[in-house]
């Protein structure tokens, strides 16, 4: 884990730590458990399909019925946040996933800079929980791809996470 306890209070959290955090979280505190994997590709990479393709850096699935895909955006920074938001990247993971969330250290944001369609977590003080404070909208219409399949299940096989 790369984030830091200093007795009662939170230091600053890294990109890295959140993710580690959030993926903790997901497994071990949320029931049912989701299945996580960090710095997901959203398709195919390579010769023929290019090197466009967007990563997510938490990609999660709900294993129960009905099958949920979220997928989870760390901001570690307040600059960082903002340069997503202005240029829209944030979008690109609407067509990837069920909903989307932005994840931020405890009191960096608020509310009301979270674009329309976006959720927000926020770590609590301590790091170790992620309260929604916004669910975005759910994309019901979305399947995932074929090419997503086949990059999640070559991720696993790959790196085993």
């Amino acid at each position: 884990m790369t984030t830091i306890h200093l007795g009662a209070s939170y230091a600053k959290p890294t990109h890295t730590g959140l993710q580690d955090d959030l993926c903790t979280y997901l497994h071990k505190r949320v029931s049912p458990p989701w299945i996580t994997f960090q710095e997901m590709d959203l398709g195919l990479r390579g010769r023929h399909y290019g090197d466009g393709v967007q990563r997510a850096d938490v990609y999660a699935i709900k294993w129960t019925e009905p099958l949920r895909i979220h997928i989870y955006e760390v901001k570690s920074s307040r600059a960082d946040f903002q340069r997503d938001v202005k240029s829209g990247k944030w979008e690109g993971y609407l067509e990837h996933c069920h909903l989307f969330f932005f994840v931020t250290p405890y009191d960096m944001i608020e509310r009301k800079e979270i674009p329309e369609g976006a959720g927000w977590l926020e770590a609590s003080k301590r790091g170790k929980s992620f309260p929604t404070r916004l669910t975005g909208a759910l994309n019901k219409e979305y399947t995932p791809s074929e090419a997503q399949w086949f990059a999640l299940v070559k991720k696993q096989a790959t790196y085993g996470h």
